[in-house]
């Protein structure tokens, strides 16, 4: 009944969706499954797969096609028995089939309200949990959606149920079970009554989920997160009658919330209200979620981003979500792909298109795909679909007396460079994936024409060149001489930087949030080069940048950077509980306190509003195991003090080509300068 889970190295389940664009052509089975194959290999086990498909309403069906996983025949009666004792017709049904190591398959067509079909269905699922119950589980309940699932890799359950079909949204899932048992009805998507759910990660306010479900009378689960987080849906949508993009708000992350209490207000405290009643349905935990539901005459997917990969994309037909870039590039080529941000909510839909990007302003610049910029010298192999160890292998076979060895036709391959003998020049064509260049020693030059994926050169003494951008966690503990991308890094980049001689990082782009955590050594530059001379006016950095650094560590960052951003910050509450006790002890103004408060609360701009009594008494909210004191300052550049940020400015002005009236301009603008202050240098 169900698969024991086998040790393997495999990193997490994989997430892959699908929306045709109005008037555009339907979205074919096979490029769902390519999308999810690719990732499939690298990322689940055969533990678990599955497909959603959506299409647009475009009258009342009348009926609702169903799939039920049963244990035994005598349980299949059973069912059936329920569901006329709950006034549902059974108008058409297949015998069952049992794909190999799973449960009976019963699917059905069912006529009768949904209220009836609700009430049927939360009776069967309680029923499997009582002794003498009923085995059985509904692995799909949709009028204008169908869900095939079960145990093995996604061409398997393509296999298995002679999936054909062509849809207006796909959802993909292959699954890495961690906390519980793999099984055909704990595998993704969870599907009812035309919601469906797909999972990465865990949700740490699990528990409060199941305090809320239970205590609104939904008190069956299968033993996974995620299915509560369908079950929600469900209660905010079907029940409640909130509609699909305020059930996601209400699920989404904090920092989402706190802009759509903006976004929904109507000139009452409603939103608020909702935020606070459903409380008990905030998202918390490490996760990438895809959703999906047809609403009208519409089809809708949304996702919800916290410290799990997701990234989107568009090309003239069809809007993508992926775990992973390279499975975008898999069947789009030409698509504009970005990074969602983490704490984002994603949405679009088939008739509006994109809503929400997951990105604001600094997508329309930062996020394209770059650009070949001609031949290459070395070697050539060809990589499409080889295994990091052949990889390998072939790369030290071909590598010549010159040292060069070029891979092409890269699109997603992991571990790319890492493990190659002896001082190399690589050259990397197309997307290089995850882990590239880890560990990869000095005396070796790594250059990607295109854009690199997460964990790329982690630990690496080697100098690198990269055209396009790199994803999550890059540099990590960088110890090489230097390292030049064109694009745009993701989050926690350059953590725990490093190393002697001091390594020089530069983008060209911008960086998301937690640039430079707990970096001890270097410096890095961020030159936002395409958004020159237009008009975006958005910080370059995200938030958190240079928490706990140390060292001679050093961030320059072109144009201001709001004091917000920088650092860790302590409790705000905190702060203002101690201003209000120096208000209270005149030790401060009324007319001070309300501009300090007033303020992000930031130790740079109190600085220059408080007297020093009161700076020694808050000073140590600002400065702790987790808070490291940091210089800040907005200037020009230095020719005495900033030569390496000056120099490495020119140098990678010549790597990429750029102009010469540009590179005048990046040396002539202002940067917020942050570094740690000098008792935090030890």
């Amino acid at each position: 009944m169900y698969v024991k889970k086998q040790p393997n190295d495999h990193s997490a389940c994989a997430l892959f969706a699908a929306l045709r664009k109005a008037g555009m052509p339907k979205v074919t089975s096979g490029k769902a499954l390519q999308g999810i194959s690719t990732a499939a290999r690298r990322r689940g086990t055969p533990y678990g797969s599955g497909f959603t498909v959506f299409h647009a309403p475009e009258h009342d069906l009348g009926r609702y096609k169903a799939k039920v996983f049963v244990e035994t025949p005598k349980d299949l009666d059973k069912v059936k028995r329920r569901l006329a004792e709950n006034g549902v017709e059974i108008v058409e049904d297949k015998d069952p089939f049992k794909p190999e190591n799973s449960y009976l398959v019963w699917e059905a067509l069912l006529n009768g309200t949904k209220a009836a079909l609700v009430d049927a269905v939360f009776k069967i699922h309680w029923e499997m949990h009582t002794k003498t119950g009923i085995r059985a589980r509904f692995a799909s309940l949709g009028q204008y959606s169908e869900t095939w699932k079960g145990c093995g890799w996604p061409e398997d359950i393509a296999s298995i149920y002679e999936m054909t079909q062509e849809g207006d949204l796909w959802i993909a899932h292959a699954r890495n079970p961690t906390n519980f048992l793999a099984d055909a009805k704990r595998s993704h998507p969870f599907h009812l009554f035309d919601i469906a759910v797909a999972h990465n990660g865990e949700f740490s306010s699990d528990g409060v989920f199941s305090e809320f479900l239970t205590s609104h009378g939904i008190r069956s689960f299968v033993g996974t997160d995620s299915e509560k987080v369908l079950l929600a849906l469900h209660y905010l949508v079907n029940v409640e009658g909130l509609g699909f993009e305020k059930a996601a708000a209400i699920l989404s992350p904090t920092y989402e919330q706190y802009w759509d209490l903006l976004r929904f207000q109507d000139g009452t405290s409603g939103f608020r209200d909702l935020l606070y009643r459903y409380r008990g349905l905030q998202l918390d935990g490490s996760y990438a979620l895809i959703l999906g539901y047809t609403t009208g005459n519409d089809v809708q997917m949304a996702g919800l981003v916290q410290f799990r990969p997701l990234v989107m994309g568009e090309d003239n037909e069809t809007v993508y979500l992926a775990s992973e870039e390279h499975q975008i590039r898999e069947v789009s080529s030409d698509a504009d792909v970005w990074r969602c941000k983490p704490k984002r909510r994603v949405l679009a839909s088939m008739r509006q298109g994109i809503i929400r990007d997951g990105r604001g302003d600094d997508r329309k610049y930062f996020f394209h795909n770059p650009q070949a910029r001609g031949k290459t010298n070395g070697t050539g192999i060809s990589i499409a679909g080889k295994s990091p160890r052949d990889i390998l292998h072939e790369a030290n076979l071909a590598r010549g007396a010159d040292g060069n060895v070029l891979l092409y036709s890269a699109n997603g391959e992991r571990y790319l460079g890492c493990g190659i003998t002896s001082e190399t020049s690589l050259t990397i064509n197309g997307l290089a994936g995850d882990s590239t260049a880890k560990l990869a020693p000095a005396g070796h030059t790594i250059k990607v024409i295109g854009g690199v994926q997460d964990d790329a050169f982690d630990a690496a003494q080697a100098n690198v060149t990269v055209d396009g951008n790199v994803g999550d966690v890059s540099f990590y503990a960088y110890q090489g001489e230097r390292a030049f991308v064109r694009g745009s890094g993701g989050s926690q980049s350059m953590v725990l930087m490093r190393g002697i001689p001091s390594p020089l990082v530069i983008f060209g782009g911008r960086l998301d949030d937690s640039a430079g955590e707990f970096m001890a050594g270097g410096t890095a530059v961020v030159l936002g080069i395409d958004a020159l001379n237009t008009d975006f006016t958005g910080p370059l950095i995200g938030d958190f940048a240079m928490s706990g650094a140390v060292g001679s560590s050093r961030l320059y960052a072109r144009n201001q950077v709001p004091y917000q951003s920088i650092g860790l910050q302590p409790d705000s509450h905190e702060v203002m509980a101690e201003l209000e006790q120096a208000l209270d002890e005149n030790l401060i103004k009324p007319s001070t306190f309300l501009r300090a408060s007033r303020t992000s609360l930031s130790w740079w701009e109190l600085n220059e509003l408080l007297p020093p009594s009161v700076l020694d008494r808050i000073r140590p909210l600002y400065s702790n195991r987790y808070l490291k004191p940091l210089d800040v300052a907005v200037r020009t550049l230095d020719p005495s003090t900033d030569t390496t940020a000056i120099d490495g400015i020119r140098a990678f002005a010549a790597e990429f080509n750029i102009q010469p009236a540009i590179v005048k301009q990046l040396l002539a603008a202002n940067y917020t300068v942050i570094s740690p202050s000098p008792s935090a240098k030890k």
